[in-house]
């Protein structure tokens, strides 16, 4: 988290970790990634970017999954929501 985004003071939720894959072409070629989730939780708000990336945003729920594109993405989204409502983390 420090690294990409200089944040230190952060609360990871052990109890909820899911992973997605995809595949891309750059430069011809075919490049698989693995994406790791987490729900994690800081009070810090100043975020300093890494040099890999160009912006953030910091967005409710709601809002976070109408920004995304594919449905296993917002499937995931949901997956945490629910885990925080039960858990307590939010209403």
């Amino acid at each position: 988290m420090k690294e990409e985004t200089g944040i230190e003071k952060v609360e990871i939720d052990n109890y909820w970790e899911s992973r997605t894959e995809y595949t891309f072409r750059k430069k011809g070629r075919s490049t698989s990634k693995q994406v790791y989730w987490y729900i994690a939780r800081t009070d810090e708000v100043d975020v300093k970017l890494s040099e890999e990336h160009t912006s953030y945003l910091w967005l409710n729920h709601d809002d976070a999954e109408s920004m995304l594109t594919f449905e296993q993405e917002k499937k995931l989204l949901r997956s945490a929501i629910i885990h925080m409502k039960k858990s307590g983390m939010i209403p």
